[in-house]
């Protein structure tokens, strides 16, 4: 799995692409911990190039979602609608807990 971000004005986009491995998740978190200690907390995740979510990365992204809100900070998520990730963010209801969006401009104009 590879991270990477960028800065859209307040917001940051992190890109997260790849097939998720052992380990992962736990350098997701630190990499997400690192960005609010830089004083960044409005994120948006890009996982339309993410080939498969586990439970395991799906509990540390509603985890980072606890850390962002207790900072008065928000998370959104972009994923394509019927790929394997979004299947899985629909059979998880985990779009009930974060908004779910088509594209990474969407995601970024909703913080507006």
């Amino acid at each position: 799995m590879e991270i990477t971000s960028r800065s859209a004005g307040n917001v940051t986009i992190v890109g997260v692409t790849g097939t998720i491995e052992f380990g992962d998740p736990t350098r997701f978190a630190d990499q997400f911990r690192d960005l609010l200690d830089q004083d960044r907390r409005w994120f948006v995740f890009d996982l339309r190039e993410l080939s498969y979510i586990d439970s395991t990365m799906i509990a540390e992204t509603v985890a980072c979602l606890k850390r962002a809100r207790e900072l008065s900070g928000d998370i959104k998520l972009v994923a394509v609608p019927h790929s394997k990730v979004g299947q899985i963010l629909d059979i998880t209801s985990l779009h009930r807990v974060l908004e779910v969006f088509r594209t990474v401009d969407e995601a970024v104009n909703s913080f507006v």
